[in-house]
């Protein structure tokens, strides 16, 4: 080995930090060759060790940097029951005028999900035994309710169409606008469609409106009762 010969500096600086933020091969050459021209023994040659015909790339910062996407944040339970997101006011808030055009929709949409008509004014008995398959997943916001029976004597024969389910409650307004609050437990429940009577019990009831929707297996009979 020459003494001579002068070994090269050790790097201490990254290559990184002599590159531009630009897309010119020609700058970006340049600040390479600035960077290897005293660090290599012979940087008369240094030419010969480029290839022209490769493209370097260029990290740029403002495609490389991604930005962070703000998770948006959802009303915890607690929040909602401060809020009141869930209660109604018992006067005022919504007439039984208005919860019928809410209650013509629901007709609408229960007739759509049975697969009849809109026109149709009885139910067809080849279409009854759908009503198994689709009671225990269906929306009741909008449908004409009476207690049928209850644990709690003052609330039978109550009716009114629902406004607003939970997991636990109903909640109807009834003729005297009066909103009135009905727990799921203990308590069923019975409405007329199209000249048949159908029984909910209300204990087979205690799920949310959405959840509901998503179930995959259900029991027949275990919701509903049909006259």
């Amino acid at each position: 080995m020459d003494p001579t010969r002068k070994l090269p500096v050790p790097l201490r600086t990254r290559p990184i930090e002599y590159l531009v933020n630009t897309n010119d091969k020609n700058e970006v050459l340049k600040k390479v060759k600035e960077f290897l021209a005293p660090r290599i023994p012979q940087p008369s040659g240094l030419d010969n060790y480029y290839d022209f015909n490769v493209i370097l790339s260029v990290n740029d910062k403002s495609k490389t940097l991604t930005t962070q996407k703000k998770k948006k944040k959802k009303l915890t339970s607690r929040k909602k029951r401060e809020i009141g997101l869930h209660k109604l006011p018992k006067t005022g808030a919504i007439t039984y005028k208005k919860a019928t055009e809410m209650h013509s929709i629901w007709c609408c949409y229960f007739k759509d999900l049975l697969g009849i008509e809109e026109d149709v004014k009885e139910l067809p008995v080849s279409r009854r035994e759908k009503i198994y398959e689709v009671l225990p997943l269906a929306d009741f916001q909008g449908c004409l309710l009476t207690v049928c029976e209850a644990r709690n004597s003052s609330l039978l024969g109550q009716t009114g169409i629902v406004i607003l389910e939970t997991r636990n409650t109903i909640q109807i307004v009834s003729k005297d606008n009066q909103i009135r609050i009905l727990p799921k437990m203990y308590t069923n429940f019975r409405f007329t469609f199209l000249g048949l009577e159908v029984t909910l019990f209300g204990r087979n009831m205690t799920t949310k409106p959405g959840a509901r929707a998503n179930l995959r297996k259900v029991k027949q009979g275990k919701t509903i009762s049909v006259y």
